[in-house]
């Protein structure tokens, strides 16, 4: 999932969620909600986070793609079970 995996990221690297956020140019409570699960970041920040944290290109995009797929997916299977 995303957000283990970039926390887990961002701890191997030695950074607090405010490092992270500053060489991010973004707020500490984005770092937060994205190590949470209750926002994820679009391509651009996502490309960023893959810079900061030295990762290769795509690396993390990967990992982004899964979540948002299996969002989708479960918010699909949802609203079919409401019909």
């Amino acid at each position: 999932m995303f957000s283990k995996k970039l926390k887990q990221l961002r701890k191997e690297k030695g950074y607090t969620q405010k490092q992270l956020a500053t060489l991010l140019q973004t707020a500490e409570s984005t770092i937060g909600m994205y190590e949470q699960g209750r926002r994820m970041p679009g391509p651009k920040m996502v490309h960023k986070i893959e810079q900061v944290l030295e990762l290769p290109d795509g690396y993390l995009m990967q990992e982004l793609e899964q979540a948002q797929g299996i969002d989708l997916l479960s918010s699909e299977i949802k609203r079919r079970l409401s019909r």
